[in-house]
């Protein structure tokens, strides 16, 4: 039997972990972020994570066309029907041979009165994949979008039916991936055996730092000083 997640975190873990998140967003250029040898690219406001899960087998939705084409098509002064037909041409991606409806050359917009409507365009084109893991991509690309969302323990086993394999307090990301897991440690190390599961699930770089030393800095230091787990 799973035993249910408890929060017991302690405001000195919680403020570590909020300190050394800001530290890597107020190091951010062009881009990128960097404490010493700890780098990535988020492509994000933030793209650093807190109590982020590590879960297997997630049911992952991509959206096809994706929004900011559509709008691309549409501000050339196609209407927004015509954008959605017009998304699959040989210009814009693998060309379709034909409206559904009346048959007309996507090439040339088609006087079709059925078009189908965007849900019905989305329900065509939208696609689901099974047994992501959450490491391989970041939460909020498995959810088809960039808003940094990070689902709880609850909502990973309520609503993607996956128990969380493990949690690591904070993590960078660079391009949509995972790049660095952290844990902070205040009184305990991680264990062995978070570290063999995080293994398991393809986790390849997670450091740990004390939280008491990141509290004592009083400035963005040049360099972290850390544990290397994995």
């Amino acid at each position: 039997m799973t035993t249910r997640f408890i929060d017991n975190e302690s405001y000195k873990h919680k403020m570590a972990k909020e300190v050394l998140k800001q530290w890597f967003e107020d190091t951010e250029v062009g881009g990128r972020m960097h404490i010493g040898d700890i780098m990535f690219r988020p492509n994000r406001k933030s793209g650093i994570f807190l109590e982020y899960p590590i879960c297997s087998n997630i049911t992952e939705t991509v959206i096809c066309p994706s929004f900011d084409i559509i709008h691309e098509i549409m501000e050339r002064g196609h209407s927004f029907d015509d954008a959605l037909k017009l998304y699959d041409t040989e210009k814009l991606g693998p060309k379709r041979d034909c409206c559904d409806n009346c048959q007309g050359d996507y090439d040339v917009i088609c006087e079709c009165n059925t078009n189908p409507t965007y849900e019905e365009f989305y329900k065509k084109t939208h696609k689901t994949y099974t047994n992501s893991n959450s490491w391989h991509t970041n939460w909020d690309e498995i959810e088809g979008g960039w808003d940094e969302y990070v689902p709880t323990y609850d909502e990973c086993v309520n609503i993607y039916k996956s128990y969380p394999i493990a949690i690591i307090d904070v993590v960078g990301s660079s391009l949509g991936t995972p790049r660095v897991g952290i844990e902070i440690c205040h009184k305990n190390p991680v264990s062995q055996e978070k570290i063999n599961k995080l293994i398991e699930a393809g986790v390849d770089s997670l450091i740990e730092i004390d939280a008491d030393w990141i509290l004592n800095q009083t400035k963005i230091p040049s360099e972290l000083k850390y544990r290397r787990l994995i």
